[in-house]
């Protein structure tokens, strides 16, 4: 059963919302700083994949960060962070040749929406709720799994439950499916993009 937040859990989570883009912002520029400094390629890997996740979040744009990862270009990532952390939107190079077609200022967001679209996963349909009702139920069960085995201060579990009761929805599933799932009383909505159980 979800327990309601607190007011100060409830001031927590609305500040990390408030503040989402500036701590992902602070993480790019803090991958860049140690990609800067990797020695060996297997952390170079790990870090690349990273950023790009990190940089995806803050819906730069797919087809400039998709080139900038392949080609490995430190200096061209060290300027998208440096947009990024100024506000400032990064534009995709024109193509490279003119027998290219260009795969247009696509953000990740459109990008999401029309891989849903093409899997059927923004549907209204039942059997689509359904779908993303259990992809809901899986996340929330692994981030209380992931809270409950935290360490305490004598390199024990605590054994305590988890709190977590309101998450972010899984992102292969649009925004309407989630708002249609809470209108029909199958979710509620907390508030800052979240839901829970009812």
């Amino acid at each position: 059963m979800a327990k309601d937040l607190s007011k100060h859990q409830e001031g927590i989570v609305k500040r990390y919302y408030e503040h989402h883009e500036t701590i992902q912002s602070d993480k790019v520029s803090q991958i860049v700083s140690d990609l800067y400094l990797a020695e060996d390629d297997k952390a170079r890997t790990k870090l690349w994949g990273r950023v790009q996740i990190a940089l995806m979040r803050l819906n730069v744009d797919a087809t400039l960060l998709a080139n900038v990862v392949r080609k490995r270009d430190l200096e061209a990532l060290a300027k998208i962070a440096a947009d990024v952390d100024a506000g400032r939107p990064s534009k995709a190079p024109p193509p490279e040749s003119a027998g290219e077609a260009p795969c247009g200022d696509r953000s990740v967001g459109e990008a999401r929406r029309q891989r849903a679209a093409q899997d059927g996963h923004d549907s209204l349909e039942d059997l689509n709720l359904k779908r993303a009702l259990k992809a809901f139920r899986r996340k929330l069960k692994t981030l209380r799994r992931d809270d409950e085995s935290r360490l305490g201060n004598r390199y024990v579990t605590s054994g305590r439950t988890s709190e977590i009761c309101a998450i972010t929805p899984p992102d292969e599933f649009p925004a309407p499916v989630w708002q249609k799932l809470a209108e029909l009383g199958r979710l509620k909505d907390a508030g800052g993009g979240t839901y829970e159980l009812p």
